[in-house]
């Protein structure tokens, strides 16, 4: 409850009571603002509820006139425990000639008077300006209490009124000393991420009540299956965390994901049932890979890899470990041919790869290459990597083909060995298909292009080899004639390339006089 003053000339009343029903009592006319607010077990407050009361000026005269309502606050000490207000409660009121007072006491409710809950009046309840001393034995006294004064004549009673004495109280302080990051660990066998660990904590109450501690651990972002609870253990809440790990991103569930938190907050309430409260969030920490150990060759030979359609090369071998036994991934930094690294349990290896698109290009991964070892658990990076260097090697291919037909007949007469040419040499215009036989010790694709004489064609006009045999080339060569000795022969050739090496050799058909 809170009371405003809106356009009222005096202070509005000190509400203490958590009752659904405070009484109070205004001392001047004018508008007031009242409003209630209420929360739940776990702390969640409402929206207050405000109302706007219009108080008018009093009328006629009072038979008895109490004191204006008063507030204090109170403390617990002593052994055994008693609360008692900070000091005693000088109550007042006032009546006409020839009438007697008696005060009695309201205690708030949920406060009811009892041998452990006692108001005393000195030196009775029957002067007009008694002390009232208000003593638990360690129960709640905090509250509005209604000290109510009877005027009575020898009839009976003729008048009454009150004074509402509000007793404060101090909410707990509760501490809850956060730590440095807490260890986790993988078990294997289970495939979960568990930690666990304690935070201290402490509660104590300004006013001096008993209070009474208990603990709430709350988690989100950490999915479906995962565990986080504990329990109390003197001044340090224990805790425990579990989550399940089936794929690479689970990770984050145990730490940096979006989203993620642990809390412990410990909720203490004295005995007046105010709440204080503490928390602290929980944080789980990592130690990244270490290399142990590791070796590379000076030159490794690459090979391609006709189902994924790449050039690649396995280099080094290296041995790592994690302090805690998390998972361990390579991984591709870089656009360099050599910035991927493979990792199958503790073991990794760099791959050399590139893409083959259609055109041989062992150019782009054969040479002196460069690279580090990229090794991560789900969150860091292993430490610094040093550079590496390796060589990746290339085999040049291989070609051999057969031509059909074998002969080109040609006219004339013809003795190259005696010098003697006294024709005119005719050769015919021919077809004729060439296979080629491509063989590369990597496995390479082939690129084979086909050249013939000026004036001929052929088809296709190049071809790219991945098996032994290859496409048939079809050359047309027209008729061509020439006199001896200074003639040169026509001649056809295929050139055979990887992309790095090339070779070439000829296949135009044996000559053949008629």
């Amino acid at each position: 409850w809170t009371v405003r003053a809106v356009d009222a000339e005096c202070a509005p009343p000190e509400i203490a009571g958590r009752e659904p029903v405070a009484r109070v009592r205004f001392a001047c006319p004018g508008t007031y603002e009242v409003s209630l607010a209420v929360r739940d077990r776990l702390g969640v407050q409402s929206e207050p509820a405000v109302e706007e009361v219009h108080v008018l000026a009093a009328t006629g005269e009072a038979a008895v006139i109490a004191g204006p309502d008063l507030a204090t606050d109170h403390r617990c000490s002593g052994e055994p425990l008693v609360c008692r207000t900070d000091t005693a409660v000088s109550l007042a009121a006032s009546a006409a000639p020839g009438l007697s007072l008696r005060w009695s006491v309201e205690p708030p409710v949920e406060r009811p008077l009892d041998d452990r809950r006692r108001v005393r009046f000195v030196p009775s309840a029957d002067v007009p300006s008694p002390r009232a001393i208000l003593e638990t034995d360690g129960t709640a006294i905090s509250g509005d209490w209604i000290f109510r004064v009877e005027a009575r004549d020898a009839y009976g009673v003729l008048g009454a009124a009150a004074t509402r004495v509000s007793v404060r109280n101090r909410a707990p302080v509760v501490t809850v000393h956060p730590e440095a990051p807490f260890p986790h660990a993988f078990d294997a066998a289970r495939s979960v991420f568990t930690s666990s660990g304690a935070l201290a904590w402490e509660a104590s109450d300004p006013d001096g009540d008993p209070v009474e501690v208990v603990g709430i651990w709350r988690h989100v972002g950490d999915g479906d299956g995962a565990r986080f609870d504990g329990d109390f253990a003197g001044t340090a809440v224990l805790f425990e965390v579990e989550v399940p790990y089936d794929a690479p991103e689970d990770a984050l569930r145990l730490r940096r994901g979006e989203g993620l938190s642990r809390r412990v907050e410990v909720i203490a309430w004295d005995s007046n049932r105010t709440e204080g409260r503490g928390h602290a969030e929980v944080e789980i920490g990592n130690r990244p890979p270490v290399n142990l150990n590791g070796a590379v060759e000076a030159a490794v030979p690459h090979v391609f890899d006709r189902e994924r359609s790449r050039y690649f090369a396995k280099v080094g071998r290296w041995t790592f470990v994690d302090p805690d036994g998390d998972p361990l991934f390579g991984a591709t930094e870089g656009a360099g041919p050599c910035d991927t690294t493979l990792v199958e349990g503790n073991e990794a290896r760099v791959e050399c790869a590139v893409r083959f698109d259609g055109i041989p290009a062992v150019e782009q991964l054969a040479g002196r290459r460069t690279f580090s070892v990229n090794v991560r658990d789900p969150w860091d990076r292993a430490g610094a990597a040093p550079v590496h260097s390796v060589t990746v090697l290339n085999s040049p291919p291989t070609l051999g083909h057969s031509v059909a037909p074998a002969t080109v007949p040609i006219a004339g007469y013809v003795d190259v060995w005696n010098f003697r040419c006294p024709l005119t040499i005719y050769v015919r215009a021919v077809t004729f298909e060439v296979t080629p036989a491509v063989a590369d010790p990597d496995g390479d694709p082939v690129l084979v292009t086909p050249v013939t004489v000026e004036g001929g064609a052929v088809t296709p006009d190049r071809a790219v080899c991945t098996a032994p045999e290859c496409v048939h080339f079809r050359f047309v060569q027209p008729q061509h004639s020439f006199r001896c000795p200074t003639a040169v022969l026509p001649s056809s050739f295929l050139v055979a390339s990887d992309g790095l090496a090339s070779l070439w050799a000829g296949v135009s058909p044996a000559w053949q006089r008629e």
